[in-house]
Order: structure tokens, then sequence, then C-alpha cells
């Protein structure tokens, strides 16, 4: 990087820095606006598909969330370097009024300096909501080859958003809890020229959960997935406890996909074969190539929950919705034991030495109540500094010495439909969950921030023989480490 390539980055991060200042974390999560770092935004660049340019000498691009400008910026320095373009043509689109000023001194600065190379920028910015600047393009089949773009790069807005708020635009796909990243993912594809590129920034979650099942089909029905790219780290946004890939779309029908993971693996792969389910249309993201075969072996020799008369259900207590309900001390109304997420640790439950928080819970909500049978507990949520992907407990349902139990909404249970699990069951499926080999096979499907129960429901489980053999060499022993686990987990499902 010259010097004047370094004097742009410094004004566009020096016009970042400035924006922080002057506004809190609280507004900038109401927004979302969460900004791209340099090094993410080059790594984004390096999935142009420079050969696409190299008989071309315009371009027509869109950045459908601007912010100060660090893809676009990105993304022009490796065109001017490695490509033969010299006409290029760009719309940003940036709803803050604030931010799109500094944009502005940013774009000037890019003009000019690709000015000097004999390059000629033609820029506008928008400063509109670009997906109801949009809204009619989602609806129009029959857009015009000369309005779309041949690349588009966007690292969108993340945050949940009314279903009222888009269902007239985009019913067809949208369901029951959209965010608006999905949106954008959508209208943005649909301003792709043919052949074009799209490189998003996004959550990994749409590619399994259960409300982007339309989406998904939608996308691979009509578009192609080129590249996904995953990192070892959701510390990409300190404010964000989110895993965020990086996906290519080409609108173009293609079988294969490149995957890769952080710079330690990259391998050509038919998508076919990273679809988990295929009614659900989930995409697997694989580490390396080996992973998947796990997939093949749960599936093969596996049985789901609800074959194996398992239900898994989220804790029905809210917290903040439910506090006049609890208490820290036990007394004749407040007398139910009230699980939380750090009641479950290393295989046990330690509420009776918790002394912090709500502890009981009153006998007067029995409809949010759970009745204390024979199962599993897992936490919820993983936190960001979790060693252990899955963390949890088996419960008696003599622990308590009560019919009923709360269970805080961040935590899950696992039990039988209409029967009681053994213990040696109840331990058996305990051991799975935490094996390296669960781990594994989730970390394929969901990644690592929510435990999710239509990921749940979709897995396969060691059938119920397997799962009482496991369980009743450990039932007993005090304590087990976790490769005598793995390795009862191996000699009984995968070998």
């Amino acid at each position: 990087m010259d010097i004047y390539e370094q004097k742009i980055l410094n004004l566009i991060e020096s016009e970042a820095e400035n924006y922080l200042k002057l506004t809190n974390m609280d507004t900038r999560k109401k927004e979302s606006q969460f900004f791209t770092s340099y090094e993410v935004a080059v790594k984004m660049s390096e999935f142009i598909d420079l050969k696409r340019y190299k008989d071309t000498t315009d371009v027509k691009i869109l950045e459908p969330s601007a912010g100060f400008g660090i893809l676009i910026y990105a993304v022009l320095l490796i065109l001017r370097k490695k490509t033969k373009i010299k006409k290029i043509y760009i719309t940003l689109f940036e709803k803050d009024k604030i931010i799109c000023k500094s944009l502005s001194k940013v774009m000037m600065q890019i003009k000019e300096y690709l000015n000097s190379y004999g390059y000629k920028l033609q820029y506008k910015i928008i400063n509109e909501d670009f997906i109801l600047f949009n809204k009619n393009a989602w609806s129009n089949n029959n857009l015009k080859e000369i309005d779309g773009y041949d690349l588009i790069i966007s690292n969108p807005p993340y945050r949940k958003i009314n279903k009222s708020e888009v269902e007239s635009l985009m019913i067809d796909i949208i369901t029951d809890q959209p965010n608006l990243y999905h949106l954008f993912i959508a209208i943005s594809l649909k301003l792709l020229r043919t052949n074009g590129e799209y490189i998003a920034l996004t959550p990994r979650n749409y590619l399994v959960g259960k409300y982007t099942i339309r989406l998904r089909q939608w996308i691979l029905e009509n578009y192609s997935i080129n590249n996904l790219h995953s990192f070892d780290s959701r510390n990409l946004f300190k404010e964000v406890n989110q895993e965020v890939i990086i996906t290519k779309f080409i609108n173009k029908k293609q079988s294969k996909v490149k995957v890769s993971y952080n710079s330690t693996s990259k391998f050509i792969i038919s998508i076919s074969k990273l679809i988990f389910e295929k009614d659900k249309y989930m995409i697997l993201i694989p580490t390396n190539k080996e992973s998947l075969k796990i997939v093949n072996v749960f599936k093969k020799r596996g049985k789901r929950l609800c074959d194996l008369r398992i239900s898994c259900v989220v804790g029905p207590i809210v917290q903040f919705r439910n506090l006049k309900y609890l208490s820290k001390i036990r007394n004749d109304e407040t007398d139910i034991p009230f699980l939380i997420s750090s009641d479950l640790k290393d295989g046990y439950i330690t509420f009776n030495t918790r002394e912090k928080k709500y502890k009981y819970v009153s006998n007067k909500i029995k409809s949010r109540l759970t009745e204390s049978t024979n199962g599993v507990l897992l936490r919820k949520v993983t936190a960001k500094d979790d060693k252990e992907i899955i963390v949890g407990a088996v419960l008696n349902k003599d622990f308590f010495n009560t019919n009923f139990i709360g269970l805080d909404s961040n935590i899950i249970f696992f039990r039988g439909i209409e029967r009681q699990m053994s213990m040696e069951e109840c331990y058996g499926l305990y051991a799975f969950l935490v094996s390296d080999y669960f781990s594994e096979y989730y970390l394929l499907i969901s990644g690592t921030h929510t435990i999710n129960m239509f990921e749940l429901d979709s897995m396969y489980f060691p059938k119920t023989k397997d799962l009482i053999s496991i369980g009743s060499k450990i039932i007993n022993q005090q304590k087990i480490e976790k490769r005598d686990i793995n390795k009862l987990i191996y000699e009984h499902f995968i070998n």
C-alpha cells in the first residue's frame, strides 16, 4: 500500500472513530451499525472472480450498506491492481446522514486517487433505506440487464424486524421471524446481472434456520452459492455474539462450491453434498472435507429424537417477564426450584451451592412449570469464553424431591415422550451430547452461538439400545474424562 492509499485508509478509519465517539453502543445496536474491519474487507474482495473482468473495461458495482466505504475501497484497490478496467460505476446506499457526509469525503478522495491512474469513476450516494428504495425490484421479474450490477458487496445490518414491515414486500420467502439481513440478501440477488457476483458478510444461521427455509429454497433454485468462508472466531465484531461467514453468490447455475476456513483449509465440493436435509434446504459449512464423513455416519446409524420418543424443549420461564413470581429464598408460596444455565456444570446440577440470583419460582404459575422427570439439561446459549460447546447435566426425577421444577428460558430439557427415560438412557444421551463427535457434528450444522430446537430435531442420535449401553458404563462412575466418553461413543456408535 503506497502513501496515497494509506492516506485514504486513514481517512476511513478516522471518520469511523469520530462517529463511534459521538454515538453510544445502544444507538449503534439499534441501527445495527457494526462496521467492517479493513482486514475482513480485503478478505471479502479476494473472492471477486478477476477472470470475469480480463476482457472488459467497465464495471457496475453496488454497496447496499456502505458505511464509511471500507468495502468499496478494498474492491477498488484490487480491481485497479489486477484488472484492466478503466470505467467504474458505483451506487452506494447509506441510511445514516452523518455517515453519508463521511462517505462523501472518502469517495472524493478515492475518485481523486483513481483519476491519477487514468480511471474514470462515477458514483452516487443514496441516503435512503436500501430495502424500501428497491422494494419494486422484488416483485419485478423483468428487470433489465442494464439496471442490474456486475458486482455487489456488503456487510448488511443484522437485527430482527417486525414481520408486518416486510410482509407486503416479500411474503413469498419471509416467514415468522425475519431479520433485516435476509431482505438485503434477497433484494441484492434480484439486482444482479447475469453472471454477476454478490459477496456478503452475514451471520451463518440463515443457512440452517427454521425461518429461512423458503429463502434458502429460492436461492438454490434461482442462483448458485460459489464460495462459503468461515472463521474460527465469533469476535469479528466486539459488540456481537454471532458467528459470521462470507458467502459469494453468482447469478448463474452451477453445482460446485468452494469452501474455505481461515487460511488453513480450502476445497471444492458439490453443493448437493452440503445440503443436510433436502426438504429443509439446510446447508452445512465444514472446516475440511473429512468432517463431512461424520454426518453420513450419524445419518446412516442413528435416529432422530422423535423416532427415539425423546423431545427437547426450551425452558418456559423468561425471567424478566416473571419477576414477581421469582424469589431468592424459599417460602410457602415460592417453593419450586428454579434452574438457570449456570446451575449446569461439568455434568452436575450445582443448584444447591448457588447463592446468587433467583432460586425459586411461585407455584401459582403451574402452566410454566416443568414436570420433574428423568432427562438431560443443556445450556441453550454458549458464552464466548466457554471452552466447551455443549454444557449440561443429567436430571434424576428425585433430585429435588418435588413434582415440578422451574426452567429458565436459557435451558434445554431432553425428556421422554409419554414415557420415563431410564437413568442409563439419560447418561448415554448426556455422554453423546458432550462428546467431541457431537460437537463436531453440531458445528457443521449450526455454529456455536445458540443451540436451536430446529437443528436438534433435524439431527441424528444413537439408537436407544446404544444410549443405554453407553450410559450403563458411566452411570456409577464418580467422574469420567472426555477421552473416555469419546471412546465409548466411538465403540458403540461410530465404529
